[in-house]
């Protein structure tokens, strides 16, 4: 394996510098540390599509990257009862059907948010638990839907609203868009995974359409609805929304959270040294490739990170990315606050959706080598805007023999509209 040492080109490196995925460029041949891509021009160059916009990667070598870092809170070896369960599932990951989850629980959603009375106790833990969670991005809508909570002045009402947020496990939006032209409008599905334990889950689905950016959301099911608002100020996207979630019927609580999807920044830091493994070599050409502009198979098409915060309640995401060598590598998990836990060690889901697996452009299957090379994926840092850093071991290809990287995703904000109540 060759070195990583780097002459004056790949010191770009060092700097970070958006892909234009519109650029049309020369289908390449990996480009290793310290060395340049030779051009194919027979190749074929896949045109992104208008929703990728740009995706932003670069490599760097770092002295003080080690594998297997374990230091911070390790909640893997936390008991049950301190652990925040919120990992299962991730956004985007699938639960079984409503149908079988309705048999595997008792009661209705309202049954399971509502009742039983919460003592002192109880709330005292359910307000500590609402607190130990990040947001995700760098803007006002944490703040904005964390006061409107905080005026309910009832108290019984109040502590409604605390069981219902607690009682969200994970939350998915996904928004089929009828038209390039259509301004936004579109489909919209939203699915709640709601229960006190993992034993008691239940899966709602709640469906609306959106018209001049909201959407009246509603489930035959169950009796628990809403009504989203996209906030982009580009209206022709819904990348980060408002829900207000309305559950019950005799008794009713209120739910706010925010639900986004947007673009990232990737950055990959190596050890100094050397890569090991060819595993690690292919990581390297990727986001190497990526950061330079180059379209070919071993460039990041795609770069996505989705994510829920329930005020109140709990925060998760998701990262997605496409290769154009049709790889797909998925990771997530909880995100806590890091004003109450600064230094974390959460072991990543790498668990693969059925819809993470197909390139529903083609039809056809991704392939997951890249993803399966990696032996785990460890949560270590997030700033509650949007960044997380992230440490990754590569499998042991040999005894002894494996490599390590970090990542450090940082969220692509959009500009907002403001608030019109």
């Amino acid at each position: 394996m060759k070195k990583l040492m780097f002459h004056a080109v790949i010191a770009l490196s060092l700097f970070s510098f958006a892909v234009a995925c519109g650029k049309k460029k020369s289908d390449t041949t990996p480009v290793r540390a310290g060395g340049k891509a030779s051009p194919n021009k027979d190749s074929n160059i896949p045109t992104p599509d208008a929703e990728t916009g740009d995706v932003q990667a670069k490599a760097e070598t770092d002295d003080s990257v080690q594998g297997d870092e374990n230091t911070g809170t390790n909640l893997d070896t936390l008991p049950d009862s301190q652990v925040p369960q919120a990992q299962t599932p991730a956004p985007g990951t699938t639960a079984a059907p409503q149908s079988a989850q309705d048999t595997q629980s008792k009661g209705t959603v309202e049954d399971i948010v509502h009742a039983p009375q919460a003592t002192a106790t109880d709330l005292k833990f359910m307000a500590a638990e609402g607190r130990k969670y990040a947001g995700t991005a760098d803007d006002y809508l944490r703040n904005y839907l964390m006061y409107k909570t905080q005026q309910v002045s009832d108290a019984a009402q109040a502590e409604l609203n605390l069981k219902s947020a607690n009682s969200i496990r994970s939350a998915t939006l996904k928004i089929d868009y009828r038209d390039a032209n259509s301004e936004g409008t579109g489909d919209v599905a939203m699915t709640l995974v709601v229960g006190t334990s993992s034993k008691d889950e239940k899966k709602v689905v709640l469906g609306g359409a959106i018209e001049n950016q909201k959407a009246r959301l509603r489930s035959s099911s169950s009796s628990v609805s809403g009504k989203l608002t996209c906030m982009d100020r580009d209206v022709r996207f819904c990348e980060n929304a408002m829900v207000e979630l309305t559950i019950g019927s005799a008794k009713k609580s209120t739910v706010y959270a925010i639900m986004r999807r947007t673009n990232i920044q990737i950055t990959g830091k190596f050890p100094a040294e050397n890569c090991k493994t060819q595993d690690c070599e292919n990581m390297l050409a990727l986001l190497r490739h990526t950061e330079l502009g180059m379209v070919d198979q071993f460039s990041i098409k795609k770069a996505k990170m989705e994510s829920f915060e329930i005020i109140n309640g709990r925060t998760a995401f998701k990262v997605n990315l496409q290769t154009r060598g049709q790889e797909v590598i998925v990771f997530g998990g909880v995100l806590l606050n890091p004003e109450t836990h600064p230094l974390v060690n959460v072991t990543a889901d790498r668990s693969l959706a059925i819809e993470d697996q197909v390139n529903f452009e083609t039809g056809e299957n991704f392939r997951t080598r890249m993803n399966d090379s990696l032996k785990d994926i460890r949560i270590v840092e997030n700033d509650g805007k949007g960044m997380i850093r992230l440490n990754a071991n590569f499998k042991e290809v040999s005894p002894g023999l494996r490599d390590h990287m970090q990542l450090i995703i940082k969220r692509i904000g959009k500009e907002l509209r403001p608030i019109v109540e």
